[in-house]
């Protein structure tokens, strides 16, 4: 019974170095359709368009946390989990063109010289 385990746990390990780079990229085109449904979900919430200009092109809306905060978040808890948390929290969140976001940034301060990162 053992050696048969042994065997099965063998074979489990070579069909997996076979086919590792298969699974990667069908694990990746998963994870992107996957995320690219969540972020449509939250445009099409929040009115597929910009809350100070009405620009409506979807490439360049990003979701802004209204009252900032949003690097740490992202750092802490990933893009899937701010998104969900921006369907259920709307308050928290508005829809903005990158470049309405940018200038609240500037407006707010919230700009450093250097790019903050997950690392910092």
């Amino acid at each position: 019974m053992e050696t048969r385990n042994v065997q099965r746990r063998d074979q489990k390990k070579s069909w997996y170095k076979k086919n590792i780079a298969r699974l990667t990229v069908e694990r990746r085109t998963y994870q992107h359709k996957r995320y690219e449904r969540l972020r449509q979900a939250v445009l099409a919430f929040y009115g597929n368009k910009c809350s100070r200009c009405s620009f409506n092109d979807s490439r360049a809306l990003q979701l802004d946390h209204i009252f900032g905060g949003g690097t740490k978040e992202h750092c802490l808890h990933g893009t899937d989990t701010t998104y969900n948390r921006a369907l259920k929290f709307s308050h928290e969140y508005q829809l903005l063109c990158a470049n309405c976001n940018w200038i609240k940034r500037v407006e707010n301060k919230e700009t450093k010289p250097r790019l903050e990162s997950c690392d910092a």
